[in-house]
């Protein structure tokens, strides 16, 4: 992520994680229209996250996963 790019963060067990959604479908029936969004290669956006953070996959859809930083 680049150091001008304010993402929007949710805490899962204590761990800071980045939603991201697979499709702009995903996002809109899970945050609406109030948010704004970029879209960006996911090994590209991970690559740029510092490696403290994990990435919350479609976080209130009907499939999602938090993948720990690790994973990441």
């Amino acid at each position: 992520a680049s150091a001008d790019l304010d993402l929007p963060m949710m805490d899962i067990d204590g761990a800071a994680y980045v939603p991201v959604f697979s499709s702009e479908g995903q996002f809109l029936s899970c945050v609406g229209s109030h948010m704004s969004f970029a879209v960006a290669p996911a090994r590209d956006f991970a690559r740029g996250l510092p490696p403290q953070v994990g990435i919350a996959v479609n976080p209130g859809g009907a499939v999602g996963i938090p993948l720990p930083p690790p994973a990441v």
